[in-house]
């Protein structure tokens, strides 16, 4: 499990990482897929897919945008804005 600090950072001084990969197989890209999105189907996931999940801070509100094989997605419990 992840946990986020946001105020990590600045709390102990050290620089939090920009960028994270973690690799999987299609059934790691199901299960997220289906914790993202539970009522979409996704049948068929295809060889290399991927997900995105990009973390913004726009004048201290915080954003999260995704993308499913460089497809906009819109995720459960995020306002669903694009």
């Amino acid at each position: 499990m992840l946990k986020l600090d946001l105020d990590h950072e600045v709390t102990s001084g050290v620089i939090a990482p920009k960028y994270m990969l973690y690799s999987g197989h299609d059934d790691n890209i199901a299960n997220h897929l289906l914790a993202y999105m539970p009522d979409v189907l996704f049948p068929n996931i295809p060889y290399a897919a991927s997900i995105y999940l990009e973390l913004y801070d726009v004048f201290g509100v915080w954003y999260v945008r995704g993308q499913y094989n460089g497809e906009p997605v819109k995720l459960r419990g995020c306002g669903g804005h694009d």
